[in-house]
């Protein structure tokens, strides 16, 4: 079970995504679940565009969760990947609980790195 009662810093969860589809369908529904059960929660969305992603990195430090949704264009983009590295690293000191997410997206696709991540390819 997950300790949410590490200290005030770390009572947010942190939601890593790419895509306008994504955004608008799934990470759309799920910030509206989140505000109704009174969660933190933290999306790049209203981030300027070519700020540090050190700052980014900090929000990453200052939260308990992360959500990695993993869609098929996740990997297309190095600062989703970039904070994948980062959620890592907090897991390891066990600040960090992390729960990836598969959107559309086979995880025996990502499993054994076949390649395409759409879930309607055939292997």
């Amino acid at each position: 079970m997950t300790n949410f009662s590490r200290s005030w810093k770390h009572d947010q969860v942190f939601i890593s995504f790419r895509g306008k589809p994504l955004r608008k369908n799934f990470v759309s529904h799920l910030k509206e679940e989140l505000k109704r059960s009174k969660i933190n929660f933290f999306i790049d969305e209203d981030e300027t565009r070519g700020r540090r992603i050190a700052t980014l990195f900090e929000t990453i430090r200052e939260s308990g969760v992360a959500l990695i949704l993993l869609s098929n264009k996740y990997s297309d983009s190095e600062w989703c990947l970039d904070e994948l590295v980062e959620i890592k690293k907090q897991m390891e000191t066990g600040y960090l609980d992390a729960f990836p997410v598969f959107y559309e997206v086979k995880s025996a696709s990502i499993k054994s790195q076949t390649g395409c991540l759409h879930s309607d390819q055939r292997h």
